[in-house]
């Protein structure tokens, strides 16, 4: 069982919907496949049986508003980067040699202590919303559609696993 993206309804065969929608493709290297072409290619090319493609794109929608809402609610904690971490790693600069010793030496448990550094700006930040919000408007716009896959993998014989 996975999801995976799939083309929306009101995409015919060889489009792309709307400009911006086709350049979002493009940029993230997706390649949709409408739930039929997808469902044959499982069963004739891959070699499962039982294929269900179930189409869950409102689920799709409804996360994106939700992570949309939290991830907004959350913006300092996402980009700050804390005045404690950077005099943290200005001692850390200071004292190399006497933490690569310590860090040698001492078990992870006892270094609990050390915070882990930021790894997203400002503009991640942003980037993973408009993102969340091109694919939401594709959803709505049955561009794009989010599949439930159900199948069976065939064994050698004529079973099924």
């Amino acid at each position: 069982m996975v999801t995976e993206y799939l083309r929306g309804s009101a995409v015919r065969d060889g489009g792309g919907g709307g400009d911006g929608w086709r350049r979002y493709q493009e940029r993230r290297g997706y390649k949709l496949w409408g739930r039929e072409k997808y469902q044959k290619m499982l069963e004739e090319e891959v070699g499962f049986a039982d294929v269900r493609v179930t189409d869950v794109t409102g689920d799709l929608v409804e996360a994106l508003i939700r992570e949309e809402k939290e991830m907004e609610e959350n913006k300092e904690e996402f980009v700050k980067v804390s005045l404690g971490l950077l005099l943290l790693l200005l001692l850390m600069l200071l004292l190399l040699l006497l933490l690569l010793f310590l860090l040698l030496l001492l078990p992870a448990s006892v270094l609990n202590f050390i915070p882990s550094p930021q790894k997203f700006s400002a503009g991640d930040f942003q980037d993973v919303l408009s993102g969340w919000r091109v694919k939401k408007a594709a959803a709505r716009d049955k561009l794009l559609a989010w599949g439930l896959i159900r199948a069976r993998k065939k064994e050698e014989g004529n079973g099924l696993a």
